[in-house]
């Protein structure tokens, strides 16, 4: 039996849920699609008043039934900010001075974020280009939260514009051709 993936992307305006199948050698097929206008935009406190019936909105109309999802929130929701970060030192010092950036660039409490970085290729220097992303917790909560009350359990939450690099590499033949620097 073929896997079926889940995505849920939360726009600025709209959501959309797509329904996948895997297939062989990692090739993804459409089963299902739909989207829905959101009533109002999104903030920390009325994702479940706002996302909620909207996705419900498309589970009813195409019928897509309710498991493991993939979300991706709005690039709006997120912090994201590009920095070259030497690889001298290990990876132990790789992190820690990812995580410096992050605490310069990020202009609210790190224990208020929710942080994550992607390696998106090498510098001309010989350095790591890194995209930073941090979003606020209680808004991924939130968010998290509008999904389990129609019966998704997300899996995973990334930033919109990331994962459609990361879609993009993942199709591509040459996937070092679609670096972001």
């Amino acid at each position: 039996m073929a896997k079926k993936f889940l995505t849920l992307n939360i726009g600025a305006a709209n959501v959309e849920l797509a329904e996948y199948e895997a297939g062989a050698k990692g090739a993804l097929t459409l089963l299902n699609y739909g989207t829905a206008h959101l009533a109002a935009p999104l903030d920390g406190g009325n994702a479940e008043t706002i996302l909620s019936p909207a996705i419900l909105e498309i589970v009813r109309e195409k019928g897509i039934k309710p498991g493991p999802v993939a979300v991706a929130i709005s690039g709006q929701m997120a912090f994201q900010r590009f920095a070259a970060i030497p690889m001298a030192g290990g990876s132990e010092k790789f992190e820690q001075m990812v995580r410096y950036e992050i605490e310069q660039n990020i202009p609210f409490p790190i224990d208020e974020m929710v942080c994550d970085r992607q390696i998106v290729g090498d510098t001309a220097d010989g350095d790591k280009s890194v995209l930073i992303v941090a979003a606020k917790v209680d808004q991924v909560e939130s968010i998290m939260a509008a999904g389990q009350s129609v019966g998704f359990q997300p899996e995973l939450v990334g930033v919109a514009p990331l994962a459609l690099v990361n879609a993009i590499r993942f199709a591509s033949a040459d996937p070092d051709s679609c670096m972001v620097e």
